[in-house]
């Protein structure tokens, strides 16, 4: 029973082994799925903005004139 419960001391200069089936690392898919989303959104922002081009306020205002007479 002694033996079970030693623990095997490790030198500096050795490597720990490291269990695969403990040491299992997951990828963080939910902040992946956050940030493509905002990628799509920031893209479909930019290019609605390209599409309406910009917008001139000396001839938005004197179209609203125009229309108002």
């Amino acid at each position: 029973m002694e033996e079970e419960n030693k623990t095997e001391q490790v030198e500096e200069t050795e490597a720990a082994h490291v269990d695969q089936k403990a040491e299992t690392i997951h990828f963080p898919w939910t902040i992946a799925i956050i940030i493509a989303v905002l990628m799509v959104l920031i893209i479909t922002c930019f290019v609605i903005v390209m599409i309406l081009g910009p917008i001139d306020p000396a001839t938005s205002s004197s179209q609203n004139i125009s229309s108002s007479l």
